[in-house]
């Protein structure tokens, strides 16, 4: 199989990602090498059985447990919980996850006795990394979601003014944002209007 070159849907797009800093924020385009999404892994062991082949181990969840809302860190990977039984696993460039098709191939492979599926978001998805003080009062513009009571790590489907993002909140400083790939120059668009619109030194909520 004939793997096809993965190219960034924003205009700004180099070989360096595109990046916006300015009012205490910086917002780059994030490009992960594989992203799939596993759909009817309901069972936290079919889950865990197919993320094992990316160093996910069960002593790194509560109780054996995948957390609705949660996001899990590895390295080289991430698991983000999208809706009761479905999973999105991110994962960045390495040479062990180099070949996608084998790499999906084989989740299936390890899911075949389950009810899982597993399909290729590669080249569906934008990811916009962002960081910095002023993160959730540039979130707060656009998304309903009240962050500031949110734990490390949360994970959901929500807005950002018209657009539905996957927001991965890492922690008050640190977040990612997924969009529909066709959405993406949009929603860069609509993040450099918005970023500078932030007053300089605004106050952080409490």
């Amino acid at each position: 199989m004939v793997d096809i070159q993965r190219k960034s849907a924003l205009q700004q797009a180099a070989d360096q990602a595109p990046s916006i800093s300015v009012n205490g924020l910086v917002i780059t385009e994030r490009r992960p090498e594989i992203i799939v999404q596993i759909n009817g892994a309901t069972e936290p062991s079919a889950l865990q059985l197919a993320l094992s082949s990316t160093g996910f181990t069960a002593g790194q969840f509560a109780a054996g447990r995948f957390n609705a809302g949660r996001a899990y860190r590895r390295e080289h990977a991430t698991a983000l919980w999208n809706g009761p039984g479905m999973w999105m696993l991110v994962c960045e460039n390495s040479s062990r996850n180099s070949e996608l098709s084998g790499f999906v191939d084989e989740l299936n492979t390890v899911l075949r006795d389950t009810d899982a599926t597993v399909t290729d978001l590669s080249h569906s998805r934008t990811c916009l990394a962002m960081q910095g003080e002023n993160l959730l009062d540039f979130l707060y513009t656009g998304c309903p979601i009240d962050l500031n009571n949110c734990e490390p790590d949360a994970c959901f489907s929500t807005q950002f003014g018209h657009f539905n993002i996957m927001l991965h909140l890492q922690d008050r400083q640190h977040a990612n944002m997924y969009v529909y790939r066709s959405f993406g120059q949009a929603l860069w668009d609509h993040c450099q209007h918005i970023v500078v619109t932030l007053p300089p030194n605004v106050a952080r909520r409490q």
